[in-house]
């Protein structure tokens, strides 16, 4: 997978300016570098409802979300440099380089990578996200393959979104038709995933 396409905003070396930057983006998150040398870009672009976004940071630790009120999102997180751990709810979970992550953004959670790591992130409003896959929320904090079948289609074209985003060649009508399929794969990813989940149970239950 391609990973040469950097982010190319200013790079922010302080806590107080890189949870701003993050806030900006995303949502009011705590966010701690793992070093004191800690720096990271953020670049974004809104296509219609969803926001696209590429962050490339050293070492983060995102402790959890702050109070405060907004509207109900899911993140769709493809890391490309190095593995990611989230935790929320009852799950504890690692994303691997590669693979794609699903995260609730108004419940409570932990995300954080030891290493430098680029992100690719899509900030999906939950009404538009349920349009696609009836219960996002029974998928919180679930890892899905980016590198075979249907999951690879996926995780090639979330990049190729984000080199046009970084290169600055993302018009209108390419962003219109890159939201639609993306959300597209992503569900018929999830819906992969339930089948051998069901496919694994009903193999236990006939064991047992």
């Amino acid at each position: 997978m391609n990973t040469d396409a950097q982010v190319q905003p200013s790079l922010i070396s302080d806590r107080s300016g890189w949870q701003q930057r993050v806030l900006e983006v995303y949502f009011n998150l705590d966010v701690a570098f793992r070093s004191s040398t800690g720096s990271g870009r953020l670049l974004d672009q809104n296509l219609g409802p969803i926001n696209v976004s590429c962050l490339n940071s050293s070492a983060m630790h995102y402790p959890g979300i702050k109070p405060g009120q907004h509207e109900s999102y899911f993140l769709i997180t493809l890391p490309l440099q190095n593995r990611s751990r989230m935790q929320q709810g009852q799950k504890d979970v690692y994303c691997e380089r590669g693979q794609v992550l699903l995260q609730h953004a108004n419940e409570p959670y932990v995300l954080e990578y030891g290493h430098e790591n680029t992100l690719w992130v899509m900030k999906v409003p939950s009404k538009l996200l349920k349009q696609h896959i009836s219960h996002p929320e029974n998928h919180t904090a679930s890892v899905f393959d980016g590198n075979t079948g249907i999951g690879k289609l996926l995780s090639q074209n979330m990049v190729l979104l984000g080199q046009e985003l970084l290169n600055g060649h993302l018009n209108p009508q390419q962003a219109s038709y890159y939201k639609d399929y993306i959300l597209q794969l992503f569900a018929k990813a999830v819906k992969k995933d339930e089948r051998m989940l069901h496919s694994v149970d009903t193999s236990v239950r006939q064991a047992q």
